[in-house]
């Protein structure tokens, strides 16, 4: 069966994909900045906190850039597809198998 995405939630979805984004940038930064704070290689002193303050300004300016890029770019396919039509996909209903449950 053949499905049309006419249109999408423009807050819903970025927020969404904004949070998706923080927490992978998250888990992605942590190693690197954890190898900077156990070898500093050529620190210069009052570089204390830069790893700390990049570990959660990263993470969040990625959230915000995200947030907006993902808005303008649903925005723009709302507006697109009631003209062109939307993204069609396919799917096909499975159906799980029965399990039995054993009294004893």
């Amino acid at each position: 069966m053949k499905i049309q995405v006419k249109r999408f939630s423009v807050h819903q979805t970025a927020k969404v994909v904004a949070i998706i984004a923080m927490v992978a940038s998250f888990v992605i930064m942590l190693p690197f900045i954890l190898l900077t704070m156990i070898i500093p290689a050529g620190a210069e002193p009052g570089m204390a906190g830069f790893g700390l303050g990049m570990l959660i300004s990263m993470p969040l300016m990625q959230g915000i850039f995200m947030y907006l890029g993902t808005a303008v770019g649903l925005w723009f396919y709302n507006r697109v597809s009631g003209r062109i039509g939307g993204i069609e996909f396919q799917y096909e209903a499975v159906e799980e198998p029965v399990q039995e449950t054993f009294e004893g």
